[in-house]
């Protein structure tokens, strides 16, 4: 009588089952399959061949998924040129160098008259660090506003705040090479001059950091 049985069984374990196996195999702990392949001996060579070629095209095919997923990732980045990184090094430098020189009030809830002050147009705050700053270089003695910052401010209308920091910490050559924040209080007219001057190039030609 014929063996109603198929030549070849596959059975796919259950846990209990993949835990008895894995105490043999230890390859297999931890999988969260494992299938049981049973076959007369004159197949068992076929059958080897077989799955070892169906277990590496699935990991061909699970890697070359992985690649394509990283080649769109990597599409999506901009990598900016090396011009642009460093321009981004020596403005980092600056802003570093600004704060230290200078100083910084933080806007918070406790700055109100700083932030009515900027409403005002009598002082600017520049981003950093996800907050905003008001650079010390606007403020007298007694914590309020140089009155010379708001003319310049009016002047140089349109300036971003780092361009406005920028330009009163740059050596200034309508001010004999001296920085406009550190004559601010002394030479006012001066200032101002020179910010008009400035207001002409809207570019800032002529103005370099001092080093």
């Amino acid at each position: 009588m014929d063996d109603p049985r198929p030549d070849v069984a596959v059975v796919e374990l259950d846990a209990q089952g993949r835990r008895v196996v894995a105490r043999r195999h230890h390859e297999l702990v931890g999988r969260d399959g494992v299938f049981v392949v049973a076959a007369p001996a004159e197949l068992l060579a076929t059958l080897q061949r077989a799955v070892r070629q169906v277990a590496a095209a699935v990991q061909a095919g699970r890697e070359r998924l992985i690649d394509e997923t990283i080649a769109t990732l990597v599409a999506a980045i901009e990598v900016p040129a090396p011009a642009v990184l460093e321009h981004a090094r020596q403005e980092a430098r600056l802003r570093e160098r600004i704060f230290k020189d200078f100083g910084a009030i933080r806007a918070s809830k406790r700055s109100q008259s700083a932030a009515r002050w900027r409403r005002q147009g009598r002082v600017f705050a520049v981003r950093h660090g996800g907050y905003s700053w008001y650079l010390g270089f606007q403020f007298d003695d007694a914590g309020r506003p140089v009155p010379v910052v708001a003319d310049v401010l009016r002047v140089l209308d349109g300036w971003s705040p780092w361009q406005l920091a920028r330009w009163f910490v740059g050596a200034n050559p309508w001010l004999e090479r001296r920085r406009p924040a550190d004559v601010l209080g002394a030479e006012p007219d001066g200032v101002l001059r020179a910010a008009r001057l400035a207001a002409r190039d809207r570019s800032g030609s002529g103005v370099a950091v001092r080093g």
